[in-house]
């Protein structure tokens, strides 16, 4: 009932109770042996640190003693008692803003918050598409044609494909069993893509509150990405599509990962990963990263060539197996994609792959300049898988659909320019975190309105520039870096994260 026992974790001992000290000085109080609780024993003397002995072999094999504060002359005991010097803690490699910043562990309530949040989210934008073109809409009304490939592959499975959709054999085999069960080749992809949606989401606001992030702060992220088109809205208007799966499997492997313990979940999800899409490797920098920022390197490279391996094994075994129409020329697909690109450059790209697919994200990234280049260099695991999802550019044909897979790590860079920003803001408001998500919110709908999605100039590909979300995302990105230009530099340990 003493503070001091209130404070220690205590263990099962033969002769008592292992008992780590929370801290260095000394306690107030004395704590007694487990079968000398009851003892009522007045404390004459100074209190000195002892360490238990290990009472057991495995405890003596690994060299392990035990910390324990007593006083004495205050009774008898059997234990074997070593008065030593009190032991400095090893200090743990951490970034600078592990404290303002520290790993939380997921509780039910996060689970059921982030369920609830992404239906939501999901809902909406399916509500959204549907008033315009309405629900489960037909094929026609879509002027893409990347998913023919998927609906053929479903509806006729013994027929060779194009490649690479060849090799996706998992959403057409998915959407195939649900049309077993009943449903048409139109609604079993919208079912699949629905749950593949929702799960993505889920996983990305579980994401954030492993990083550290709080509960507000994660479910206004996740708000502010169902307000892009690239996360949720293209893939409502394209529900035939392999990607939606793909996200949720990226999504849930990063999840695991960075929880730490449940890591072997992503090797499960990696020979999933390989029967949907070769996009799952953008996992891989961000695992060997993140195992490196918590274990050693040797950690890192086996962890990472685990995935890696049953990754590869199954994307290897369908190639050797399945054989395309036509061999995959993919040299030609980049020649196209940076030839495009390039010539395209000033007129809509510079827009498309920066506010024009991340909206907001990008003024709250970078309010803080100085800040923006720390993070990036404490946090490697995601700015490699997001440099990596860029990379994925050079032969793709689209802009939000592959961009959508970094996510996870845009709305992390968010996240903590949302939270830097609120913890500096110099205002008169009783709240300025409701202020900041307001404009955030509607700087965010106007994007959401604004960007075309159902007509040939509303292809991810040639997303016209619109200059005015582009102008109101620098003005926001003015007001907010003014929070951080009169600013002393502080000390690396004392910035927010």
């Amino acid at each position: 009932r003493v503070q001091f026992a209130q404070r220690a974790v205590l263990l099962p001992f033969p002769h008592g109770r292992r008992i780590v000290p929370e801290r260095e000085e000394p306690p107030s109080a004395w704590v007694v042996p487990h079968r000398h609780r009851s003892s009522r024993l007045v404390p004459e003397r100074e209190p000195v640190c002892v360490v238990v002995n290990a009472q057991n072999q495995k405890d003596q094999r690994a060299g392990r003693h035990f910390i324990l504060w007593h006083r004495q002359g205050t009774h008898r005991s059997s234990m074997p008692f070593v008065r030593v010097k009190p032991r400095e803690r090893v200090a743990r490699r951490e970034p600078p803003d592990a404290k303002l910043r520290p790993r939380m562990k997921l509780s039910g309530r996060d689970i059921r918050m982030a369920l609830a949040l992404s239906a939501l989210i999901v809902l909406a934008n399916a509500g959204y598409v549907a008033s315009k073109l309405g629900f489960v809409h037909r094929v026609r009304l879509v002027l893409e044609t990347d998913h023919r490939h998927y609906i053929h592959m479903a509806t006729n499975p013994d027929e060779p494909e194009d490649p690479p959709y060849a090799f996706r054999v998992a959403a057409p085999t998915l959407a195939r069993g649900l049309m077993a069960w009943g449903l048409n080749v139109n609604e079993a992809f919208y079912a699949l893509t629905q749950t593949s949606l929702l799960t993505f989401l889920a996983c990305t606001f579980l994401f954030l509150r492993g990083r550290g992030f709080s509960l507000e702060v994660s479910a206004l992220m996740l708000v502010l990405m169902g307000l892009t088109q690239g996360a949720v809205r293209w893939f409502e208007y394209q529900y035939w599509m392999s990607d939606p799966l793909c996200m949720a499997l990226v999504a849930a492997a990063l999840l695991v990962i960075e929880l730490d313990k449940p890591w072997r979940w992503a090797i499960v999800i990696a020979i999933a990963a390989g029967f949907v899409r070769e996009s799952f490797v953008l996992v891989l920098p961000f695992a060997f990263f993140r195992t490196l920022a918590k274990h050693d390197i040797k950690q890192a490279f086996l962890r990472t060539a685990a995935i890696a391996v049953a990754f590869f094994s199954v994307s290897l075994a369908l190639h050797a197996v399945i054989t395309p129409i036509a061999p995959d020329d993919w040299w030609s697909g980049v020649v196209d994609s940076m030839g495009f690109r390039s010539r395209r450059l000033l007129q809509n790209q510079w827009y498309v792959v920066t506010v024009g697919t991340w909206g907001v994200f990008v003024p709250l990234a970078l309010a803080d300049v100085r800040a923006f280049g720390r993070r990036m260099r404490e946090n490697l695991d995601l700015t490699f898988m997001t440099l990596a999802t860029y990379g994925t550019l050079i032969i793709s044909n689209n802009t939000e659909r592959p961009l959508a897979y970094a996510w996870p790590a845009i709305a992390a860079a968010g996240a903590a320019g949302f939270q830097a920003t609120v913890a500096n803001l110099k205002i008169p408001f009783r709240n300025p975190f409701q202020r900041l998500a307001v404009m955030c919110v509607g700087a965010q709908m106007v994007h959401f309105g604004l960007t075309r999605w159902n007509d040939y100039s509303g292809s991810s590909l040639y997303q016209p520039a619109n200059f005015s979300v582009t102008g109101i995302m620098v003005a926001l990105w003015l007001v907010w870096s003014r929070v951080f230009a009169k600013q002393t530099p502080k000390r690396p340990d004392s910035v927010a994260p």
